[in-house]
């Protein structure tokens, strides 16, 4: 990159990346639009699905915070931030070739709201 202007640094980082794909933390350059994931609980499990991905990049690991209580209570909607204290529970999802994703919890039944904390991927090539 020596000489080349500083605008070409991302070009080359995507170009790296797909020669050598590597898991990372998908972050605003890749905002939260690209997916839509639906998580369902049952008695001990709840059940996180990929219904659709946009992105360039295969999910690998998602993060998620749970409440028993309502999103429009759990969620201060006026700052589009959560109310820490009524999240009760932190769920990691690991996806392998699937698109469906399960994580064991005692208190899955209860849970009424959940938000994501982290999506990570790896690039598809």
């Amino acid at each position: 990159m020596k000489g080349q202007d500083l605008l070409m640094i991302h070009t080359a980082e995507r170009v790296c990346e797909r020669k050598f794909p590597y898991e990372k933390e998908l972050n605003s350059r890749n905002t939260m639009l690209d997916w839509k994931i639906e998580w369902e609980a049952s008695d001990s499990f709840v059940t996180l699905q990929i219904k659709s991905n946009k992105s360039d990049y295969k999910i690998t690991k998602v993060t998620m915070k749970f409440s028993n209580k309502e999103c429009s209570v759990a969620k201060d909607w006026g700052s589009f931030s959560n109310k820490k204290s009524d999240f009760i529970e932190v769920l990691s999802f690991d996806f392998d070739s699937s698109e469906i994703a399960t994580a064991v919890s005692l208190a899955a039944k209860s849970f009424k709201c959940g938000t994501t904390e982290s999506i990570y991927g790896i690039i598809n090539n």
